[in-house]
């Protein structure tokens, strides 16, 4: 059974945490890896954790590439040219932080 990203939200909100990374193993020997993160910060931290965490385990080094959807949308955001000033700013410093930090 797939663990859900809200199993993760809930815990991060029961225990008040910003970062919920979840590696699960069953029987059959299929792993997962789950994250979480509060904030746009803490998905991209969350999303990297994962992603060691699936290098460490062995996995394919094309899923250990995983991108938060929050980026993706960001990414959107900015190429189309939407919103001006200071949150478009932070944003692309955001991106930027995090491809450089993202290997």
């Amino acid at each position: 059974m797939k663990i859900p990203v809200v199993a993760a939200a809930f815990i991060a909100e029961e225990y008040a945490v910003e970062q919920v990374v979840i590696w699960t193993l069953d029987a059959s020997g299929e792993q997962q890896v789950v994250t979480f993160g509060n904030t746009a910060d803490a998905k991209v931290l969350a999303a990297r954790a994962g992603n060691r965490v699936k290098r460490a385990a062995g996995w394919p080094r094309e899923l250990c590439e995983a991108k938060p959807d929050a980026v993706a949308v960001a990414r959107a955001f900015l190429n189309e040219g939407a919103g001006t000033g200071e949150a478009v700013e932070k944003l692309a410093r955001l991106l930027e932080n995090y491809a450089a930090r993202s290997t």
